[in-house]
């Protein structure tokens, strides 16, 4: 398919909602701090064509693709945040700040807030407070939300944008409280709605658009699903090798190969999520798929050092001891940085570093 070439005209009506989702160096540009991606884009695709966008000089005509210019911007992004590997997952009541900043000093390299629910956040300050907390060094940060109202989505993004790297949509929760809330994985049959949802931070947000999803059991609507999430403005998409049906980790393992589809078909950064235990099936899967990163939950909370290059030195597996260790340390950052009640150390955190109840009483006797 040809690339559009844009009239001088055509600048100010052509639709760039393909490429809206795309991270611009704004220190480059020269555009005003609170410009959105669309407007943003719109400036560097007529600078590119007719010259300087402002004085209106003249440069050499040349054509651009919308998908080859998200796909750059989205790489501009990624590299911007350090291009970072070991991402600690979104968990509900689990990844809050306390608990990120454990993982990050021990390997991981970037993080996801709890699942965020967009109304309550946007009309309860006593949730948005409880809920999303943050420090100079909790960063780089993917603040993820559920929602299915681009307008209630956009609203509450934009009060964490300047409070984070990127905005993630949660489109992979298989839970049943995802399907009575209508949101998560269980959008997947509403593709339009989920385009939507995309393009409205995509087109309103200073900063990048990312999403999380689960797969179709049918490839050919898998790799459909993340051109389109692409086209949208999704800048980096995390891709959970299991069907929205394969709820138990432990049951069902993780299709790596349709995540590699998934990295070969389209042009932005992917993470992988599934199957990752230990710091070798890190880079056992980043070596098969050809992910830029990875992602995990119920692994870090057995193991919150297991992006931790120790891992794999001699001496440096994961022991009971080494548990207590970490659980110790745990507290002492629930200390410092305030907890929601549901989150107390006295009931959630017996589980983290793999001490759940049982394994204490043992490991301690």
């Amino acid at each position: 398919m040809a690339s559009p070439i844009l009239s001088a005209e055509a600048c100010s009506l052509y639709d760039l909602r393909n490429v809206s989702g795309g991270y611009l160096r704004r220190q480059v540009l020269n555009v005003p701090p609170k410009t959105t991606y669309l407007s943003s884009i719109r400036r560097l695709v007529c600078t590119a064509v007719h010259g300087n966008f402002a004085e209106g000089v003249p440069s050499t005509s040349m054509t651009l693709s919308a998908t080859d210019l998200h796909a750059q911007q989205a790489w501009e992004f990624w590299r911007k945040i350090g291009s970072p590997k070991y991402h600690v997952a979104p968990m509900v009541d689990q990844s809050e700040l306390a608990f990120r900043q454990l993982c990050l000093r021990y390997g991981a390299t970037a993080a996801y807030t709890p699942m965020l629910h967009s109304r309550l956040f946007l009309e309860d300050p006593k949730y948005r407070a409880e809920h999303f907390t943050t420090c100079p060094g909790d960063r780089p940060l993917f603040v993820q939300f559920c929602a299915n109202n681009p307008s209630t989505l956009l609203q509450a993004a934009e009060l964490v944008q300047d409070h984070c790297d990127a905005v993630d949509i949660n489109l992979g929760c298989p839970q049943r409280i995802a399907r009575k809330g209508k949101y998560g994985a269980f959008l997947m049959e509403q593709m339009e709605l989920i385009e939507s949802l995309v393009t409205a931070l995509a087109q309103g947000l200073r900063v990048p658009v990312t999403c999380k999803i689960r797969v179709f059991p049918e490839l050919e609507r898998t790799l459909a699903y993340a051109h389109m999430l692409e086209r949208a403005g999704c800048s980096v998409l995390a891709v959970h090798g299991r069907t929205r049906e394969q709820k138990q980790a432990k049951a069902v393992r993780a299709d790596w190969n349709i995540i590699k589809a998934v990295r070969e078909a389209v042009s932005i950064p992917v993470l992988a999520n599934g199957n990752i235990r230990h710091l070798q099936d890190v880079h056992d899967c980043i070596a098969y798929t050809g992910v830029q990163g990875v992602m995990s939950a119920e692994s870090l909370l057995e193991d919150p050092a297991l992006f931790w290059h120790q891992r794999l030195q001699p001496g440096g597996a994961y022991t009971a001891v080494e548990g207590v260790r970490l659980l110790k340390e745990y507290l002492d950052l629930a200390e410092q940085f305030p907890t929601p009640m549901r989150m107390d150390p006295g009931c959630k955190n017996l589980q983290i570093c793999g001490i759940r109840s049982t394994r204490l009483s043992l490991s301690l006797a």
